[in-house]
């Protein structure tokens, strides 16, 4: 029989399965007995009876600080071989003390045999990634630490202020600091990042959740997810026969006795691995295995242990289509002894990590201690933004490639991990993860000191076991052999333009905030000194590594006081550098954004005249499939620019810019929201190909530009093409989700297409170099094209450089896109003066003046010129000969000199002549 304990006194529960085999009499007379030696039976006979139900996890984490799930869970499994009706039956929640009322969360439908069921509770105000489609929603706020969680079978709330004498409880879980439990002690305490969870996938009850359960990783499982509990014996296995030669291991969710040596360790437990002498024959079977336990291992490399527990294939409730990694959970070890040999690293080279060799590849070294001669770094280190104070902090992870291998970049297509959408064409692209790609983990293990590298970087000299996460292989470099590294890359600026050309370019700031709480947005508050160096920075960025474009397109912007102190900023450095004080105007009109951010632009006035600016679509609404109802489309409306570059020697360039940031694809893999987000994504696509095609038939004449962090690669993702349906050559409808019609014509052009191929990436996501900020041209805009070049100064550098203000390079994390257009050149101009003849006094004279085209030798007509003769100014206009004449009348014989000019037009250059 199971106990429960309230404050140290026993309290036996009866359970329908203990008693149900007896005779009616027996069971009476088992309660019987059980109540005169002063027992408590707090759950009636009569009301429970065995469903083979269990509460397999419990978690309270949810949109907590840290959580990466949005909601809190329970999971429920049916371990039995019958289907069970949970219709009027309730998930049940009480606080850790014990008192306050039972909340309620009614459930509805069967639970399979082998068959998960999955109850959504209440969702907090973080997290990034919504739960598998839930079986039954509730509302139930659940504590991420401690609590008590019922299976009732009804929806009745059970009796307030207490967790005694239950009646109609089939499963009841009391963790943390819970004062009621099953057992001997209480489930674990769980945490805003680790659910409690049931060992061997539910398969085992001992009626001790003390023991049954551990503190691991979520991992919500709906009713779409089925499994067979196996046999309970414990298998004795060498550590290849647990891995297998698959991607999973043979012996999933069985419980295994194994033996190695300890090679490396995790604040959550400790890879083991077989002694070289003990290894099998077979390459393809890992020697190497991750022993999860949860806290702190203590335990030191070079030991030899033996390790009992369960075999579990570990995928992130973050990522729940991510490749699964072998690992032993609830673990029972053993010292045998200490300071075993290591085993020898294995060399990974780049046989091993072809692009065309598959996500798996590396399955045959997971877990083992791995070396590789040289990497080359393809994504700096990343790390943590602290906004508040303007700084960032590392984390020690880059990603990289075998030396000699091409940097990757993002392919078309749908992840090949990732699961389609249900209805979504068979034949859309799939891509391919790129399985070259090495993830490093420099601080992974306790006791190293991160690494802090930029893209271009070689590594050296890497050694330790072999890891995986984030959907990738991950070394975890040994505390005692830490790696050499040499080069990489520096802030690299455009380069500066002719004196006849002018730059368009789009630079995404990342929530760039001010030290203001505005209470109807979430933004950050920075400190004034913060404040301060986020500016210097972005000074820096636009000055010498954007060479201060014509009009920049700007993204994440808080407000337009903001992006106006900027202004000011770049105008006081420029000063003081002595260089031209471009004079930004700045413009910016508030959006939807929740988050406060919005999109503008810096507009140089001593060379830019603004006509006038709108924002568009600000009110435009658009189909929420997940509600059937309407909502605000554009949550960042684009900004359209009306303007003329006026260039010296140059013929005024009128121009339209947009500037865009559209939807990102954060979710769009998510059961529950991916819906809403493609269609979204796709909506805002459809608008703004319609607003250019507008634009194109009012004024088929009109040179437009757009700009900004669309969201979406240059390639089709295969779940909506957002640049080919702004383009106006969306994807055919098998090669999408969700597909578009041809909206443009004439077709736009994205001149990314014209960068070099290594060079066209504006972003970096887990060692994919991709295009994210785009600059995208109509034909009249494309004639005037030179080319497109990339400032890079954020994408490919480590976020520790956030922390230094003196410093451009790690402003924000996209690189900025810079592109170049020809102005024409004005004509130039010659002026003719015949020379002057003396002329009686008081006579009419007419002077004459010859206006050419230098270049085409044709008169100028219509030109106004001006006569000036010894000061005093004459007006005259050239006929369709370029001949201008006035006539003068001369006071007195006597000496002469006359002077013809013309001023110049938006395409002639000014000219004079002069005649004595």
């Amino acid at each position: 029989m199971a106990q429960w304990r309230r404050a140290g006194v026993a309290l036996a529960r009866v359970r329908a399965d203990d008693l149900a085999h007896l005779p009616a009499a027996d069971a009476l007379a088992a309660t019987d007995a059980l109540l005169a030696i002063g027992a408590t039976v707090p759950l009636s006979v009569e009301r429970l009876t065995w469903s083979g139900l269990i509460e397999l996890q419990v978690y309270g984490g949810g949109g907590n600080s840290g959580a990466t799930l949005r909601n809190d869970y329970v999971e429920l499994y049916n371990r039995g071989p019958e289907a069970v009706s949970v219709s009027g039956w309730s998930v049940q929640y009480l606080p850790a003390s014990g008192n306050g009322t039972w909340q309620t969360t009614a459930l509805r439908g069967a639970i399979g045999p082998g068959q998960y069921y999955l109850v959504q509770q209440a969702q907090g105000g973080g997290g990034t990634a919504s739960l598998p489609a839930p079986d039954a929603i509730g509302t139930i706020a659940i504590s991420g630490t401690a609590g008590h969680v019922a299976l009732v079978d009804s929806q009745s709330a059970l009796p307030a202020g207490t967790c005694e004498g239950l009646s109609g409880v089939v499963d009841f879980v009391g963790f943390g600091g819970a004062v009621c439990r099953e057992g001997a002690a209480a489930a674990p305490a769980a945490s805003n990042t680790s659910a409690l969870i049931c060992a061997q996938s539910g398969c085992i009850d001992t009626d001790d959740k003390g023991a049954d359960f551990f503190a691991g990783s979520p991992q919500p499982r709906n009713g779409q997810v089925l499994y067979t509990c196996g046999s309970t014996e414990t298998l004795t296995l060498s550590i290849s026969e647990i891995q297998g030669a698959g991607v999973t291991s043979p012996v999933v969710n069985r419980r295994v006795r194994t033996s190695g040596v300890v090679t490396g360790l995790k604040t959550n437990g400790f890879f083991i691995q077989t002694p070289d002498a003990g290894a099998d024959a077979d390459p393809a079977t890992s020697e190497g295995l991750f022993v999860f336990t949860s806290v702190p291992p203590g335990r030191l490399a070079r030991e030899s242990v033996e390790v009992t527990g369960i075999v579990q294939e570990f995928v992130p409730a973050s990522d729940p289509a991510a490749p699964p990694l072998t690992e032993i959970v609830s673990p029972t070890v053993a010292l045998v002894s200490s300071g075993a040999p290591l085993p020898a690293p294995i060399v990974v080279t780049a046989s091993d990590t072809q692009p065309a060799g598959g996500g798996s590849q590396l399955e045959k070294y997971e877990g083992m201690r791995v070396s590789i001669d040289s990497l080359t770094v393809i994504a700096p280190t990343s790390g943590t933004t602290i906004e508040a104070a303007a700084t960032g902090t590392t984390n020690g992870v880059f990603y990289g490639v075998i030396t000699g291998l091409e940097r990757p970049r993002r392919e078309p297509g749908v992840d090949v991990s990732s699961r389609l959408p249900p209805g979504a064409p068979v034949t859309i692209p799939r891509f391919d993860g790129n399985p070259e790609r090495l993830r490093v983990d420099t601080d992974g293990q306790p006791g190293a000191t991160p690494i802090d590298v930029t893209t271009g970087t070689v590594v050296t000299g890497l050694i330790g076991p072999l890891d995986y996460g984030f959907r990738t292989y991950t070394l975890l470099p040994d505390v005692a052999t830490p790696p050499a590294i040499a080069g990489g890359m520096v802030a690299a600026p455009v380069s500066i333009p002719a004196s006849d050309e002018f730059t368009i370019a789009s630079f995404n700031l990342q929530r760039f905030f001010d030290t203001v709480n505005d209470a109807e947005t979430s933004d950050a508050v920075l400190t004034p000194a913060a404040f301060a160096n986020r500016l210097n920075k972005a000074s820096l960025a636009i000055r010498g590594i954007m060479r201060l474009p014509d009009v920049i397109g700007v993204e994440e912007m808080e407000n337009l006081a903001t992006l106006q102190a900027l202004a000011s900023k770049v105008s006081a450095d420029a000063v003081a550098a002595g260089q031209a004080d471009p004079a930004y105007h700045a413009i910016l009109e508030e959006g939807n954004d929740i988050g406060g951010i919005d999109v503008g632009f810096l507009v140089r006035s001593d060379r830019v005249t603004i006509h006038d600016y709108q924002q568009p679509g600000k009110d435009t609404q658009y189909m929420d499939p997940n509600t059937g109802e309407l909502d605000l489309l554009n949550d960042r409306p684009p900004l359209l620019l009306r303007a003329t570059v006026r260039l010296p020697a140059a013929v005024p360039s009128p121009i339209t810019v947009i500037v865009n940031h559209l939807r990102s694809l954060s979710g769009i893999e998510d059961p529950a929201d991916g819906s809403r987000i493609r269609v979204k994504r796709r909506a805002q696509a459809e608008f703004v190909a319609s607003l250019v095609q507008n634009l194109q038939q009012a004024d088929a004449d009109r040179a437009i530009v757009l700009v900004g962090d669309f969201n979406a690669f240059h390639v089709n993702d295969g779940y909506v093409d957002v640049i080919g349906t702004i383009l106006g050559s969306p994807a055919p409808a098998d090669q999408v989700v969700l597909a578009s019609d041809d909206l443009v014509e004439p077709n736009l052009w994205n001149v990314v297409a014209t960068a070099p191929r290594h060079q066209q990436y504006s972003y970096v996501f887990d060692g994919n170099a991709q295009e994210l900020d785009h600059v995208i041209v109509n034909t009249v805009a494309a004639s005037a094209f030179d080319r497109l070049e990339y400032g890079r100064a954020n994408a490919d550098f480590p976020e520790s450089y956030r922390s230094d203000p003196n410093r451009p390079e790690r402003i924000s994390d996209h690189d900025m896109s810079v592109a170049y257009f020809k102005a024409s050149l004005k004509q130039a101009t010659v002026m003719a003066v015949p020379a002057l003849t003396t002329t009686a006094a008081a006579r009419p004279t007419t002077l004459t003046a010859t206006l050419t085209n230098a270049r085409t030798g044709e008169p100028v007509a219509g030109a106004p010129v001006a006569f000036d003769m010894n000061g005093e100014t004459h007006p005259g206009t050239t006929g369709l000969d370029g001949v201008a004449t006035t006539a003068v009348t001369f006071g007195s014989p006597g000496s002469f000199t006359l002077r013809v000019t013309f001023e110049g037009t938006d395409t002639l250059l000014p000219s004079s002549g002069t005649a004595r």
